[in-house]
Formats: structure tokens, sequence, C-alpha cells
């Protein structure tokens, strides 16, 4: 009793709910008031089963970790990070570590575990989210005025060429139709970096079903310059069959800011300069693979390099920022 109000008085809290199809609560701590704005007491009466606090967009994943811990017969799982909403309607983020109870039979019959609030934790995720963004988009707009350079150029000698032709009538019309295709294709090449960056620079987290392969080749559009500017050759070999369910925003800005921290490496690089992508799946998992061939880091270096605000540069070239939202987002996102 001494250990259980413990968790009365706390933030986290404890539940035990019957592995049935609403997860009915046979106990649960006090202090799931403070967390769902519904009492102990209309959980328990069964009026409130706790499945029906989870997120609508967050409820197929939940019950997809439970049937896979069904299945496994495992004694022990974590969710990944979910939102319920409370009684007000407000949405909060959770953490739940759970192990099952099980029968003679060796089948699961209760969950037992502990919710966490870590809706703080992935507000100050936000910000540092936005952070590592907005110094990206720095670099990304001054990547677009160079990258719009050479097109706006072919478009106006292609353009004065045709005008003089025409004033000097020697115009054919095969000059002209061959003019006509390089000025539309550096025309939709302008026109599909405008479309990266305006997807890159959304706000928006929607999650929808994208191929893995033309989120990266739209990142690779938005770093067309730089990898030129720096002398790097970007090497690919993806699967092309690849779907993959997220926030191609937020998956773009993780690449981002992989290359970022390759593009400094490679740049005290004095021979070729390589960056390769690879997508692949193995064992039923997708993987997006980075590799260069720059020195890589140290192993003391390597055990912090996700560290918020760590980083190996100089303060005035490197928030440390970077990796740490790469991991945040992939991980815990």
């Amino acid at each position: 009793d001494t250990l259980l109000s413990l968790f009365d008085k706390g933030d986290s809290v404890l539940f035990k709910w019957r592995n049935d199809e609403l997860w009915n609560v046979d106990y649960v701590s006090s202090s799931v008031e403070k967390l769902t704005g519904f009492t102990k007491e209309e959980f328990l009466s069964k009026q409130i089963p706790y499945s029906l606090c989870i997120h609508k967009d967050d409820i197929k994943k939940v019950k997809n970790e439970i049937s896979e811990a069904i299945n496994n017969k495992v004694d022990y799982f974590k969710h990944s990070t979910y939102r319920i909403i409370t009684k007000n309607d407000q949405i909060r983020w959770v953490l739940e570590y759970t192990v099952t109870q099980k029968n003679a039979q060796g089948d699961i019959t209760h969950f037992i575990g502990y919710i966490s609030d870590i809706t703080e934790q992935i507000n100050q995720q936000d910000i540092l989210f936005q952070q590592s963004k907005m110094a990206s988009m720095g670099e990304m707009i001054s990547n677009i005025a160079h990258q719009w350079r050479q097109p706006l150029s072919i478009i106006s000698t292609a353009s004065s060429g045709l005008i003089l032709k025409k004033e000097t009538g020697t115009l054919k019309d095969k000059m002209l139709i061959d003019a006509c295709k390089i000025i539309n294709n550096n025309a939709q090449h302008l026109s599909r970096t405008i479309d990266d960056f305006r997807n890159f620079s959304s706000d928006t987290k929607e999650k929808k079903t994208f191929s893995v392969s033309e989120n990266i080749r739209g990142f690779l559009n938005l770093i067309e310059s730089i990898s030129k500017q720096y002398q790097i050759q970007i090497v690919t070999n993806l699967d092309d069959s690849i779907e993959f369910f997220g926030s191609s925003n937020e998956l773009i800005q993780c690449y981002m800011n992989i290359f970022s921290n390759a593009k400094d490496a490679l740049n005290y690089l004095e021979q070729e300069k390589y960056f390769f992508i690879d997508s692949y799946i193995l064992n039923d998992e997708i993987n997006i693979v980075f590799r260069d061939n720059a020195t890589g880091f140290n192993k003391d270096s390597l055990e912090r390099v996700f560290e918020p605000y760590f980083t190996t540069k100089h303060q005035s070239q490197g928030t440390g920022l970077g990796l740490s939202m790469t991991y945040k987002l992939i991980v815990e996102g």
C-alpha cells in the first residue's frame, strides 16, 4: 500500500488492465485524474475504458504493439510515444512501460505498467526541431539562389538567341523547337525546386504513405548546388518499391542534418569526396543508409554524438542540434 501510494501522489500513472477488447481497468492509481481528467472511479467502474482515451490517429499503432506482444507472449514491452485525449479535450503525449501477467497456460491475461506524461519534453523537441530547421533553411535559401542561376542563365540565353535569329531572318523551325524545349526543361527544373523547398519549409507533420526513393530524390534536388559547390559526388542505390508511412517532411530534415555533418567533414578531405545513399529491406525493416569517405568520429565523440548541443565543431559553425534532432525524430518520433 505504501509503494502504491507513491503513484497516487506522483505524476506517473500505475495501471493494471485486462487483455480484453476494451482493455477494462482492474486497478489504476489516483494520479490518472491528473493525466486524463477522468477519476480513478470512472475507470474502475468501467464508465471509461482506457482505449477510448487514446488519440484516434495513434490507436492503431498502440493496438498493433499490444497484438505483437500477445502473439510473442513477451514478459515486457515499451510502447512508442503516443497521444491521449483528456476529459477536456486536451492532447497529452505519454510514454508507457508494460509487463504482462500470464495464466498457467502461458497466455497473457493482464497488462501491468506505468504511464508518464512527456508532453513538455515533446514540446521541447519541437523547439529543437524548429531551431535545427531554421539553420537548414538559411543554407537552403542560399543554395536555391545559387541553384537557380544556371537554369535562369540558360533560359535567358535561349530566348535572346531566338529574338536575334528572328530579327536576322535566320530562325529555323528546328531551332525554335529546340530552344523552346530547353526553356521548358529548365522552367520545369525551377518549378520542382520550388515544390521541394516549399515542402521542406512547411510546418506540417501530416503522416501519409510515400515513396522513400522519391523522398530521397526530393532531398537531393535541395542539395544539388551545395554538393556541386563542395565537389561532393552523390552515389545512390535505391529500392524504388519501398514505401513508408510517416512524415515525409521530417524525414527530409533528418537527411539534411546528416548531409550537413558529412559536408563539413568532407570539406577537409583533399581526395575525391563521396556521399553514398542506399535504401533496402532487410528482415522486414526499411533501411536507409548514409555513408561518406571522410575520417569519421573518434570513439569519445561517437558516444555523445546524439546529445543535444554536443558538437565537435567550433561554436560559430555548429549548434549541436542536428544529430540530436535526427535521433529524436527517428527513434522517438
